[in-house]
Formats: structure tokens, C-alpha cells, sequence
């Protein structure tokens, strides 16, 4: 409610009331006449008069007019339901036909063409919005005609100010170049795993303004999985195989199946239309979970607490394969349940210490329930598997003491090879021990030249040169030096000159 008059308040806190109020119109505790929150209760009256009473606490009043004037607001309300359209119309159709309509919004709507200014190929129906050709459509007496572009205004009558404009345009075909038109253009379905075979699950309807519907032909085509799901029965489309949820090929393509409907006209050259069709399969709960083979195990009654006794394995054929929810429903020790199972993996646990004395056999009731195999989650199926655990007295174990003993015993290989390494490693220091004393003999003779090169070697040289004439000497006189003064023979590490020495005398001569 929107105030549109406030009365000065006294202290007294009067109150306020509209007398013989037939307006929809309502005063405030404080004075303020409101408007109604629309506008639709004021549409057909341009005025009101109000009479307000005013009484205070002791009951004393006064009254007064109050003229309410309505102002008519006109809002816009012309509106196309699409900004542009395109249309393409075959060529040779003849005069007056319809080619196409164009629709707005608002209240006393009407239409008409006001670009170009001047053509004389269409005409609008003022009323309807109904676009016909005024002559046959001949590209070669009107070769302008292929493209035409024109500017449709749609406005209010009653107020001509209220209006709004689309663009259209027109496209002339030659002959058969224009493919037959399908609805649906696209078909997209939910389908139960349980549809059955032959099922309608769409009616085409396609026409081709060259020929008429006979002469379409009509073909499925998809992938290997998608194109014998389906088969087309004149124009009908239908359920050829199982839609089958439960597999792992399915699953893969997101369960859905995409194939595509071609339909094709018999006019030269051919035109053809392609339709895509999508189904995706939703899942029903059609088999219930199926019990394990193995219902009896058995456990040590000093097992630990959570100890694993055994794994309930039940069977599911609907998709997610296998997706159940296993409970104990009975037999699991009362207030104080002995066993747990888990609820996704069905393994079978130790909750509380077992006493083989007062209990060796429990019977177990296992209910297995199904989730998530039906479109509704709320559909599942149960079934009750019987387990029996059979508790066993723990045998003591023999103790065992085990003393081990640690010696060496070669093979026999390793011996023989042990005494050839023995003996070649003899031979080696034999050799080597002859050869050093054959070194340390042969090391004598050569002591005084060796103990000579510790001098400078200028020094060395000198007295070098002395020895040679010293040699010359004792070469020239050969009464007092014979060959047979000399016992060995050895070469100069200086000159490289080899000479003759005596052991004895330290005699020697150049060779």
C-alpha cells in the first residue's frame, strides 16, 4: 500500500475511518489514506471522493472530503515474440500463397510493412500478421526477388505510439533445392530398461514442398550399439531390441542411445533432412540379491575383538552390479550382539569375547538389500541369507626349542684351490728371494762409480776425465796391466760407455 495523504496528529491520538467505504482505498491508525498495491482495482474510475472521520478519545469528531484523481498511464506492451525471422520460399509459387506469419504480443495489435517503401512482391494481413506473395514467384521475370529484406511494424491501435519492429527475410529456391522440413527436428527420451519391443516412440511428420509425404524415404542410422535399437515403420519410430541397462558396454556410452533418421526425397538432385534422436535408459529394479554359496565359517574362541571371521558375498544382476547393503537381522547374541558385518563390504567381524563352554554354534540371519538399481531410490529389494560361525576350542601348541650349531666345512674344490694358491704363492717368493740376491752380488763392483755420482755433476765430469788419463796410463804400460787384472764388466751411468773393472784393485779399462 502506497500513502497518498497524511493527517496532522494530536497529542489525543484520534482515530481515523473512511465512511461508507466502497473504494479500495484504507486509512491508517496514524492518518495515511493508502492506495491498493495494483493498479487494477482503479482502471475504470478516473475519480473518488472520501469521506474521513476524525474522533478523539472523548468521542468528539469532525468529518471532511477528501477528491481522489486516477491518472491513466498507458505502458508499452507490443512486443514480437522474435527479433528476426528467416523464410525461404521455392520458387513458381503461385499468387496469394502464404509464406509465413509473424506474431506480437499486446492488445489490439495490427501490422504492416514499412521498408521498403515501395515493393510489390508481399503484402501483410493487417490483422493476422499473415504474409502472402502478390504475384507467382518467377526468379526469372523478377530476378530481385531471391533476397528480399522487409521491415514488419506491429503497434497498439488504440495507441499507435505502443509499437515494435522485426527484421524478415526471404529467400526464393529454385526448384528441389530445398529439403523436406521434419518435426520434430530433434527427439529426446527418457526410457525404462523394460520398453518394450515395437514400442511407437515418436510420429514424424515431414513435408517437402516439391512432393508430397509418399514420396520421403526414411532410414535409421547410427553406430554398431545405437542403429538396430531402433527401426522406422513408415514415419513412426520404434523399439527394436532391448533397451538393456545391466551391462558395462552401456554404461560406457552414459547409457544413451544416439542414432540419427535421414529422410530423403525422390526428386533429382536428391534433398535429404536428418532428424537426431537421443534416448538415455534409466535403470529398473528388475532381480533381487542373490545369497553366497558359502554360509558356514568358523572362528577361535579367543579371537580378538574385530577380528575378521568371513566375508558374506552376495550376488546383484541389476546396474551397479553387486551394489548391496548387508545387516544382521538375528541370531547375533541379543541386547549384546557377539558379531558385526560391515554394511558395503558384508565382512563378518568379532565384537565381544566368545566362550566356547556356553555357546559353539550361532546362527546368523544376514539381510541383503539392494540401493541404487531403480530410476526410484526408494524401490529396493531384500532378501534374508542364513550364516552359521562355528566357535572352536583353541589347542595348545607344542614349544619348540631350536639350537643352532655354526662350523665351517669347505667343499672340496675349495681346498684344491686353496693348495695351488699356496704353492704358486711359494714359487713367487722363491723367485723373488733369488733375485734379490742376484741384484745385492752383482751390486759390488759398481759401488765405487755408484757412490761417485752423489757428487755434483761438474765434480763428476772432472773426475771423469781424470780416470780416462789415469786409464791411458795404465794402458801404456802394459808391463805392469794385463787383460787378466780385470774380473767384471759394467757400463758408466754417465757416458753409457761400457768398460772392464777388478773386483780387488778397482782397476778398470774402457771398451
Amino acid at each position: 500500500m502506497r500513502s497518498l495523504l497524511t493527517l496532522d496528529e494530536p497529542l489525543s491520538l484520534p482515530q481515523f475511518t473512511i465512511e461508507d467505504n466502497n473504494s479500495p482505498f484504507s486509512i491508517s491508525s496514524s492518518g495515511q489514506v493508502l492506495a491498493p498495491e495494483t493498479g487494477s482495482s482503479l482502471r475504470h474510475h478516473n475519480q473518488f471522493r472520501l469521506q474521513i472521520l476524525v474522533t478523539d478519545r472523548r468521542g468528539r469528531n469532525c468529518s471532511g472530503i477528501l477528491k481522489v484523481q486516477v491518472l491513466h498511464v498507458h505502458q508499452p506492451r507490443v512486443n514480437f515474440t522474435v527479433p528476426w525471422q528467416a523464410v525461404m520460399v521455392e520458387e513458381n509459387t503461385g499468387p496469394m500463397q502464404r509464406i509465413t506469419k509473424v506474431s506480437a504480443s499486446g492488445n489490439n495489435v495490427r501490422y504492416k510493412i514499412i521498408a521498403p517503401a515501395f515493393h510489390r512482391l508481399y503484402t501483410i494481413n493487417p490483422w493476422t500478421g499473415e504474409i502472402h506473395n502478390t504475384y507467382s514467384v518467377d526468379l526469372g521475370q523478377f530476378p530481385k526477388a531471391a533476397h528480399t529484406q522487409l521491415l514488419v511494424q506491429a503497434y497498439d491501435m488504440l495507441h499507435p505510439s505502443d509499437s515494435a519492429t522485426m527484421m524478415l527475410n526471404i529467400t526464393v529456391l529454385k526448384a528441389n533445392v530445398l529439403p523436406p522440413r521434419c518435426s520434430p527436428d530433434v527427439f529426446v527420451a527418457q526410457l525404462p530398461e523394460t520398453t518394450p519391443i515395437d514400442r511407437t516412440l515418436m510420429t514424424l511428420t515431414c513435408t517437402d514442398s516439391d512432393v508430397s509425404n509418399s514420396s520421403l524415404h526414411y532410414q535409421v542410422e547410427g553406430d554398431q550399439r545405437s542403429r538396430y535399437i531402433f527401426r522406422m515403420k513408415g514415419h513412426q519410430l520404434q523399439v527394436n531390441a532391448t533397451l538393456d541397462y545391466d551391462s558395462e558396454s552401456i554404461a560406457a556410452a552414459d547409457f544413451q542411445y544416439v542414432a540419427t533418421i535421414l529422410v530423403t526425397d525422390r526428386r533429382q538432385p536428391p534433398q535429404t533432412t536428418s532428424v537426431s534422436v537421443l534416448v538415455t535408459v534409466t535403470p529398473v529394479n528388475e532381480y533381487p540379491p542373490a545369497c553366497p554359496g558359502h554360509s558356514t565359517f568358523s572362528v577361535r574362541e579367543d579371537a580378538a575383538f574385530g577380528y575378521v571371521i568371513g566375508f558374506v558375498n552376495g550376488t546383484d544382476w541389476d546396474y551397479p552390479f553387486n551394489s548391496i547393503i548387508y545387516s544382521l537381522i538375528g541370531g547375533a547374541g541379543g541386547s549384546l550382539p557377539a558379531f558385526y558385518i560391515g554394511p558395503h563390504s558384508g565382512r563378518i567381524c568379532v565384537l565381544r569375547p566368545l566362550d566356547y563352554e556356553r555357546q559353539t554354534t550361532y546362527q546368523l540371519t544376514v539381510k541383503l538389500q539392494d540401493v541404487h538399481n531403480d530410476v526410484d531410490p526408494t524401490f529396493q529389494r531384500s532378501v534374508s541369507c542364513n550364516i552359521t560361525i562355528n566357535v572352536q576350542t583353541p589347542r595348545k601348541e607344542p614349544l619348540v626349542i631350536t639350537r643352532t650349531d655354526y662350523f665351517w666345512e669347505p667343499t672340496p674344490w675349495f681346498m684344491v684351490v686353496l693348495t695351488i694358491s699356496s704353492i704358486l704363492l711359494l714359487a713367487a717368493l722363491g723367485w723373488l728371494a733369488w733375485g734379490l740376491l742376484c741384484w745385492s752380488i752383482c751390486r759390488e763392483p759398481t759401488q765405487v762409480l755408484l757412490q761417485d755420482r752423489s757428487l755434483p755433476h761438474t765434480d763428476s765430469v772432472k773426475r771423469e776425465k781424470g780416470a780416462l788419463r789415469d786409464l791411458s796410463k795404465e794402458m801404456d804400460s802394459s808391463s805392469i796391466l794385463s787383460l787378466g787384472q780385470f774380473d767384471g764388466r759394467a757400463q758408466d751411468p754417465l757416458t753409457s760407455r761400457e768398460y772392464l773393472f777388478n773386483s780387488s784393485t778397482g782397476a778398470r779399462r774402457w771398451i
